[in-house]
This record gives C-alpha cells, structure tokens and sequence, in this order.
C-alpha cells in the first residue's frame, strides 16, 4: 500500500495558487532539521510556488549528499528522489534565472564538472541575460 502525504499535496497546490506558501516551508524546514537533507523536486517545487527567497534559505541548509547514495534511505517526505536533472526542466526557471542557482549546482558536484572539462550546460546561455553563468562556477569552484 502506498500512502501519499496529502496535507503536503494540498498545501503544494494552495501555494501555488495563491501564493502562500507557509505550510510548505514549514514542512520542508522540518524535514532539513531532522535529516539535514531535502529532496530536490521540494526545493524545485518552492521556486514553482513562488517561495524564492525561502527555497534558497532551504537548499543553503540542506545537504544533497542521498542523491549520490543508491543504497541510501530516501529523503523523508516521499516516494523517492526525483533526477537531479529536475533542476534543468524549464529553462529560464526563475530558479536559474536566479545567480544563487549556480550555489546548488557547486553542491551537487556539476560546477567541477564543468569548469575542469569546458563542458556546459545549456542554461549557461539561456541565463545569459542574467548573469555570467560561467564566471560563477569558475569562482565557486576556486573558492573550495
């Protein structure tokens, strides 16, 4: 049997409705107090809601390390992670669009990647207009 938390789903859908997003941060600070960790599609979820500023407060708190374990316990909260590609779904998110996204992705080891290959992403460019996605990541990955 599967059991899905609902009073999450509706105060998901409630968020994003009308903008209040409350109950949703409250749960995900909860879940980072206790596990030190959040699921990706969470914080990707907060940003869709509208919760910027909250959904970075979050991924800053939280460690991303359950999405490189297989063997590992799933991150309370659900069924199981999402890819770590979610955070790439929709270009020109305002997740990406924001230069603290670039923090996320030094976290989740995708900066080392691409500065010590030249390899990039496609939000590279498509933030462009934003930020200097490149000069980030190179800084990032020089600060460790």
């Amino acid at each position: 049997m599967v059991i899905v938390n609902t009073s999450r789903s509706v105060r998901f859908l409630a968020a994003k409705r009308f903008h209040r997003c409350d109950g949703l941060v409250r749960d995900l600070n909860t879940i980072v107090a206790i596990t030190g960790a959040v699921r990706l599609d969470f914080t990707y979820g907060l940003h869709a809601t509208g919760c910027r500023e909250e959904g970075f407060d979050i991924i800053d708190r939280a460690s991303f390390a359950h999405v490189f374990d297989r063997d590992g316990a799933p991150v309370a909260g659900g069924l199981g992670e999402t890819t770590p590609a979610i955070i790439f779904a929709v270009p020109k998110f305002p997740m990406m669009r924001d230069i603290r996204f670039v923090q996320l992705c030094a976290k989740l080891g995708l900066c080392d990647y691409w500065v010590k290959g030249d390899i990039w992403p496609d939000c590279a460019e498509q933030v462009a207009e934003y930020y200097d996605f490149k000069a980030e990541a190179r800084r990032l990955v020089a600060s460790v």
